[in-house]
């Protein structure tokens, strides 16, 4: 009798010590279940990370094969096909041909591999360091008014998109656009230099100055190059670069809007080396009147002190 009556006890403890197993099973099964669900959120930043990098190289002019002289340009889906083959195959080349069109959001992809690579590191280092002069894909919309109203008062005021300065900064696109269908005056013109003011520092100031867009029109020149196999003479080469074909007026007309709004872009976009963008994107004054003016009724507003009624009960 007594034996019979302990085994509801032992039932009790084998249906507490079956709960607990099934408890420790159940909470196994959710800590599973919240590390797969983790790991595929990660796996599918990574992957929209990854995705957004080959889009940006794909849209970008770097450097994907040699191509013979006259052969059809890529596409931007053999360009992103490229690209994504060297990427799987050889990080550190890939880094190497195309991080200076990455942005700052990129450089986190590269996170676990730069600490084994110096490689790797070295170019990541390269896409943070630029990110600290505005290079970014997601601008703040502050940031982008800001600049646009910048780039409106720099046309209508001042010599940064006038022919001169807009062929500093890049000589290669305004020869290929601009300069070679101008006509001999216009090409004086653009060159020509007021002795009357002009002092000596200021002359050698000048001469610097061609030297250096010389230089930097060669320097672009051999990268456009880079992408095609040589299967002509030089001398075949400056005929062809010489040798403008005729455009009429109109089309002079479209290739000058084609280039200065590629120029209106390379200034929103954070690309001029030289701008001090740091004086536009922090500076309020940049903020238009009627961003200023909801900004000064904020202000007021919050700094009010509400008014408090006394009540009569």
């Amino acid at each position: 009798m007594n034996c019979d009556a302990e085994r509801p006890d032992d039932a009790k403890l084998q249906d507490s010590s079956a709960a607990s197993v099934g408890d420790e099973a159940m909470e196994t099964n959710v800590e599973s279940t919240i590390d797969g669900a983790t790991a595929e959120c990660e796996d599918d930043a990574a992957a929209e990370q990854r995705r957004q990098i080959l889009d940006t190289v794909a849209a970008s002019e770097g450097f994907f094969k040699h191509q013979q002289r006259g052969e059809p340009d890529l596409t931007y889906e053999e360009k992103r096909e490229i690209a994504e083959k060297t990427l799987d195959g050889n990080v550190p080349l890939f880094l190497q041909r195309y991080a200076k069109f990455l942005y700052r959001e990129d450089a986190a992809y590269f996170e676990a591999l730069r600490r084994v690579d110096y490689e790797v590191d070295f170019h990541v280092r390269e896409i943070e360091r630029r990110s600290r002069r505005g290079s970014s894909r997601e601008l703040s919309v502050q940031t982008k008014n800001r600049r646009y109203e910048a780039l409106e008062r720099l046309k209508t005021g001042g010599e940064y998109f006038s022919d001169k300065e807009m062929r500093r900064r890049n000589p290669l696109l305004f020869e290929q656009m601009i300069g070679r269908y101008m006509t001999e005056k216009e090409k004086l013109d653009l060159d020509k230099m007021d002795f009357s003011t002009l002092t000596f520092s200021g002359l050698l100031m000048e001469h610097i100055d061609r030297n250096e867009v010389t230089s930097l029109r060669r320097q672009q020149q051999d990268l456009e190059e880079a992408t095609f196999e040589e299967s002509d003479s030089d001398s075949e080469e400056e005929e062809c670069e010489d040798d403008a074909p005729p455009v009429s007026a109109t089309e002079k007309r479209l290739l000058r809007n084609e280039f200065m709004n590629t120029m209106y872009e390379s200034f929103l976009s954070g690309k001029d080396k030289d701008y001090d963008y740091e004086s536009v994107d922090n500076n309020a004054d940049f903020d238009s009147l009627q961003t200023r003016q909801h900004d000064e009724e904020e202000k007021y507003f919050d700094a009010e002190e509400p008014e408090i009624l006394d009540t009569v009960t």
